[in-house]
């Protein structure tokens, strides 16, 4: 009689549609804001101030060539979806004084046309939308402007640093003295962010492509800039990397996993750091994704500030995973098409059960 009364439950309309009612709701709003809030703060012991840094790597909006045309809509939208409320909780969680975009900001950054750019530019925008106040940096990646499996073209360049320009000032930050650098480990290229001065005593290194691992790479320009630390991202994975000043080629490598943070001091006679932040979208085929969140608190050693180092703090903001999510889904809709299924086979069979009986009574008369 249970079994009875539990399987009419679990077939009955209202209950299915209050289950996917609840599915939706934990899925899209509940869970996104309860996981956020578990989230490290990365707040100072000692109650000085430091700057914040939210680091957004490898988004790869998805572009409008490589998606089946009936496909493409929908995965465009879910995902467009899971970037702006990841962002959204990482901003407000964050609050960061800037924002650094460590490239691949497109999928088809390279093989899409001039209009599709647009088009991905303008929900670029609506995505990563955030106060007026907090300044930006952008860093191209191999998918906006070429560089792994094609050369870098000029035209592509110029597009991107058009539309993501850079304006940063270090000072705002709290950060005077210390320089930030981008370099393109797949031509070569170096330039800088901010304007060198005679003060900058501390350079931090911008690269899409990780450089302590590809030393030979053309990546020894950005040693011999003496890069305090360097922040990258590219294979869509967390990792630390440590390099000794005096210990040529040879590196640590470290996983950053869930609940970890870095700390290091960062200055010229301290090891060379660089921090790799994973993707944030789910995309990507990796299980773990998140936006990178990093604190820069500046030390002077000495009284006349000669001798100028930073205090480093790095820690992952981790995502809910969407797969999970979408299998969920999944078995909702295949559970729905079951029950459909047996109504329908259910109600076959008892038209055909009513026919028969019907024709045996008109029969014994």
């Amino acid at each position: 009689m249970r079994k009875t009364s539990s399987l009419r439950v679990l077939t009955k309309k209202s209950f299915v549609c209050y289950l996917a009612v609840l599915l939706l709701f934990w899925n899209e709003m509940l869970y996104p804001f309860i996981h956020s809030s578990l989230w490290d703060t990365l707040t100072e012991d000692d109650g000085l101030q430091a700057a914040r840094i939210l680091i957004v790597a490898d988004p790869q909006l998805i572009g409008y060539q490589n998606e089946l045309p009936f496909v493409g809509p929908i995965a465009r939208l879910d995902s467009d979806r899971y970037l702006s409320l990841g962002f959204f909780y990482a901003l407000r969680h964050g609050r960061p004084d800037l924002i650094i975009f460590l490239g691949d900001l497109f999928d088809e950054g390279v093989e899409g046309s001039d209009e599709e750019f647009e088009w991905t530019l303008e929900r670029f925008d609506k995505i990563f939308a955030s106060y007026k106040s907090v300044q930006k940096v952008y860093v191209a990646g191999d998918n906006d402007i070429g560089g792994e499996g094609e050369r870098v073209i000029g035209w592509r360049k110029d597009r991107f640093a058009r539309r993501f320009p850079n304006i940063l000032s270090m000072k705002d930050l709290g950060l005077r003295g210390v320089a930030m650098d981008e370099m393109n480990i797949f031509n070569g290229e170096l330039r800088n962010i901010t304007v060198p001065s005679g003060e900058d005593k501390l350079s931090i290194m911008l690269s899409h492509a990780p450089i302590i691992r590809n030393f030979g790479m053309g990546a020894r320009h950005a040693a011999d800039r003496h890069s305090d630390l360097i922040l990258t991202a590219h294979d869509h994975t967390a990792w630390s990397y440590t390099r000794q000043r005096s210990g040529g080629s040879s590196f640590e490598r470290v996983p950053i996993e869930r609940g970890t943070v870095v700390e290091q001091t960062i200055g010229r006679e301290q090891p060379v750091l660089e921090l790799q932040s994973p993707t944030c979208s789910y995309r990507m085929g990796v299980p773990d994704m998140g936006y990178g969140l990093l604190t820069l608190r500046r030390i002077d050693d000495e009284a006349d500030g000669t001798k100028l180092q930073v205090q480093a703090r790095y820690t992952v903001l981790w995502l809910p995973g969407r797969y999970p999510q979408m299998c969920s889904y999944l078995v909702l809709v295949v559970w729905l098409m079951i029950l459909a299924a047996h109504r329908v086979l259910y109600a076959g069979l008892r038209s055909i059960v009513l026919t028969r009986n019907k024709n045996v009574k008109q029969n014994i008369v």
